[in-house]
């Protein structure tokens, strides 16, 4: 869910719109929105901890370096400048 809501929302969400019930075999009509409320503060004091395994996973799986584009530009027909300042 790319797009936070409250959540209020985010139960109705996965009642009603979801097939997360299905595909992970839950009953989120018997969860309740208090167990949720439960659930959603123990994620969010857990954040940084579940953001940097999510982060390293995702560098494990597709091994994506940084690079930074090279943006200033000499005149026409010349050579970029890398490492230049980008005005």
């Amino acid at each position: 869910m790319a797009d936070p809501a409250s959540e209020l929302a985010t139960w109705r969400w996965l009642k009603e719109r979801s097939a997360l019930s299905e595909l992970l075999e839950v009953d989120f009509e018997a969860i309740g929105l208090h167990r949720l409320y439960g659930v959603s503060d123990l994620l969010v004091r857990h954040r940084q901890e579940i953001e940097q395994a999510l982060f390293a996973r995702i560098d494990d799986l597709f091994h994506q370096v940084d690079t930074v584009a090279c943006a200033a530009m000499k005149p026409l027909g010349t050579r970029p400048l890398c490492g230049a300042p980008i005005p």
